[in-house]
């Protein structure tokens, strides 16, 4: 009963929309793969140039609209994965949909040293606007930043 609701929906979605989200599907299987198995010196060149200033200038309307379809079907798709997806899969994905659509993003590690353990978290963000992982984000100091 409920792959039947799952399959209405889909079908209710425009055309754009079921594209974003078969992207999303696909460049989530593909970026967890390679955060999986490559080694970070490989990642880096997909992950793009270590910067240290960011761009946090304000967003274009028809951007902001992309970048809004673009996180709606990552976290869709994040959904139906037997795993769970991690946060540095999903900003991953979102930084490669956003660069097939020429838009420029910035890609933020960070690490959490307040508890007895270290944590980490990955988020993206455009201009002023984040695409992906913003909720923890004030517990996390950025070590890397990628455009």
């Amino acid at each position: 009963m409920l792959l039947l609701v799952k399959i209405r929906k889909f079908k209710s979605l425009n055309f754009y929309e079921k594209k974003m989200f078969v992207y999303s599907i696909f460049y989530l299987i593909i970026t967890t793969l390679m955060i999986e198995i490559l080694p970070m010196k490989y990642l880096k060149k997909i992950l793009g140039k270590n910067v240290k200033n960011v761009d946090e200038s304000n967003v274009e309307e028809n951007i902001l609209l992309i970048i809004k379809i673009v996180r709606k079907n990552i976290l869709r798709a994040s959904k139906i994965f037997p795993w769970k997806v991690k946060c540095y899969s999903q900003a991953l994905t979102a930084k490669l949909i956003l660069k097939k659509h020429k838009i420029e993003s910035y890609l933020y590690l960070g690490i959490n040293k307040k508890h007895s353990e270290m944590k980490a978290h990955a988020w993206l963000k455009v201009g002023n606007i984040f695409v992906i992982g913003e909720k923890p984000v004030k517990e996390y100091k950025p070590i890397a930043i990628f455009r």
